[in-house]
């Protein structure tokens, strides 16, 4: 459309696969939607890819999505870029999660041009590894920690159980490219050197459920512990009346924030290890 300056496709794929070290991403069924807009400020495209299936791997983890779609947008505004990327999936299972209805939104915000430009060309260059990182890390510094880049997590919302839960969270993105790559192993490892602030808001039933889980997780003599579902909202109760949680009727919420390895909720520290 010449008139509206935009330009829009529509294409199918059988099968599309990403493979990286530690990470790998396979996607069955695909149709793709993408919208070019030109701007005064240049070029602002959002790409929606719908699947059947997908499975996907991180670190020896492996996840599997069913009937979903991953939407991919850049906008740029007063010299800075705002990436964003969306996930909606019926189902995801894992060796550890099943949930129903996913909804997630990721945001890069206040990204400079300069440092996007400079990173992709670096990325399709000859550079080693070591050479590769050095250069990354020195163009954070740069342009990133200036202009106070961050990484939204807007929302990751489920349904477990039948039970809805969702959290938000940011931080510092400079501060998350300087960690060196073995820091990426697990999410364990990563939360001990994480600095971020978020919220979350769950049904009252599933943090019953959740502390029910911990505790059978806890081997003690070769036995996971047990407790009466009385007895856990009981200590559920407990939580909001230490200012843990906040009571918003059939809800629970709580500001949560990571810092090295702790984590508070509404200030407080987290009664449970992580």
């Amino acid at each position: 459309d010449l008139r509206l300056q935009r330009l829009f496709y529509e294409g199918h794929l059988n099968q599309l696969n990403w493979h990286n070290p530690g990470f790998e991403l396979q996607l069955a069924d695909l149709n793709i939607n993408k919208e070019i807009s030109l701007s005064p400020t240049g070029l602002n495209w959002i790409t929606r890819i719908a699947f059947q299936s997908a499975r996907g791997s991180w670190n020896e983890e492996t996840y599997e999505l069913s009937k979903g779609a991953i939407g991919v947008a850049r906008g740029i505004s007063e010299g800075k870029e705002r990436w964003q990327l969306s996930l909606v999936a019926d189902k995801l299972t894992s060796q550890v999660l099943n949930l129903d209805v996913v909804d997630a939104n990721l945001a890069l915000n206040r990204v400079p041009i300069e440092w996007v430009e400079q990173v992709l060309a670096l990325t399709f260059s000859s550079a080693d590894q070591n050479a590769y990182a050095q250069k990354v890390s020195q163009l954070t510094q740069t342009y990133l920690q200036p202009n106070n880049a961050q990484l939204v997590l807007e929302r990751f919302g489920a349904v477990e159980a039948g039970k809805s839960f969702w959290f938000s969270g940011q931080t510092e993105l400079a501060a998350l490219l300087a960690l060196p790559p073995e820091k990426w192993q697990s999410v364990q490892v990563l939360l001990k050197e994480l600095e971020a602030t978020g919220e979350i808001h769950l049904d009252k039933s599933l943090l019953s459920d959740w502390i029910s889980t911990y505790l059978e997780s806890q081997n003690g003599n070769g036995k996971g512990i047990t407790m009466p579902a009385a007895q856990i909202g009981v200590f559920a109760q407990a939580f909001v009346g230490q200012g843990l949680l906040t009571d918003e009727g059939s809800l629970f919420s709580s500001k949560v924030q990571v810092k090295h390895g702790e984590i508070t909720l509404n200030g407080l520290p987290m009664p449970l290890p992580f």
